[in-house]
C-alpha cells in the first residue's frame, strides 16, 4: 500500500491483507485529509484483500478485470463495506497484469 497527500485529500494504491486496519492508522499519523482516491493495480489478493476498509465516498479506479472481481467478493471483502460496483471507475490502465516487468 502506498498512498500520497495532494492538500485536497489522500490517494491510496492497493489494500494488502496484511495491513489492513494499519494503513489507515498510518495514513492518520502524516495526515487528517479524507481518503478521496483508491486505485486498485489489479486484483490479486495481496493487492485487494483489505478493500473493505477504504470508505465509501471514495472514488475507486481500478481495469475492468479488477473492478468485476471486487464487485465479486464484495460483501466478504475486509470489513464488509466496500462500495457497490456502481462506485467503481474503470479506466484504462497500462500496469502489468504481473508484478514485474521487462522494459
Amino acid at each position: 500500500m502506498i498512498f500520497m497527500v495532494t492538500g485536497e485529500g489522500v490517494i491510496v494504491v492497493d489494500a494488502p491483507p496484511t495491513i489492513g486496519e494499519k494503513a489507515l492508522a498510518a495514513i492518520a499519523e502524516v495526515t487528517d485529509e479524507p481518503i478521496t482516491h483508491v486505485i486498485y493495480s489489479h486484483a490479486h489478493a495481496d493487492h485487494i484483500g483489505a478493500a473493505g476498509i477504504y470508505p465509501e465516498d471514495a472514488v475507486y479506479i481500478a481495469q475492468e478485470e479488477t473492478a468485476a472481481r471486487l464487485a465479486e467478493l464484495g460483501a466478504g471483502m475486509a470489513n464488509g463495506s466496500f462500495p457497490s460496483a456502481s462506485s467503481l471507475v474503470v479506466r484504462p490502465c497500462p500496469c502489468p497484469q504481473k508484478h514485474s516487468a521487462i522494459i
